[in-house]
């Protein structure tokens, strides 16, 4: 949280204009982020990315392998639960097995109704034709 803070900060820090910078000012693309599987918070992502039955399993694994966090003190299978019942509901928003949430303070422009196709959602766009 703190990191995303920061980076947010110096986003927002590399876009003013009326100051004596040796460079122009940069203004960053949207600065996104995905959902820690201990935070006890309720997200609305932006959109959900489909994990393959192999990305969720290296992340679980990825998950499971820092024992301190998610693991130790806790119940037996619990880590495991939480990570597994958090990525199939955010896949079942986006009718995957699977999904990962990402979050963004900024709103996701299309320049074109079709460019949905490439954000997971190609239904939409064959049904509308």
């Amino acid at each position: 949280i703190a990191a995303f803070q920061i980076v947010r900060g110096a986003m927002l820090i590399s876009r003013i204009v009326k100051i004596d910078l040796p460079h122009q000012a940069w203004r960053p693309g949207p600065l996104y982020s995905f959902l820690c599987s201990h935070m006890r918070h309720n997200y609305n992502p932006r959109f959900v990315l489909e994990l393959s039955e192999e990305d969720f399993a290296a992340k679980l694994k990825a998950v499971l392998s820092y024992q301190s966090q998610f693991v130790t003190g806790r119940p037996a299978g619990w880590a495991e639960d939480h990570v597994t019942v958090r990525a199939k509901y955010f896949g079942s928003l986006a009718r995957f097995r699977y999904g990962e949430a990402i979050m963004t303070d900024e709103i996701i422009g299309l320049r074109n109704i079709t460019d949905i196709v490439g954000m997971g959602a190609p239904n939409i766009v064959k049904d509308i034709k």
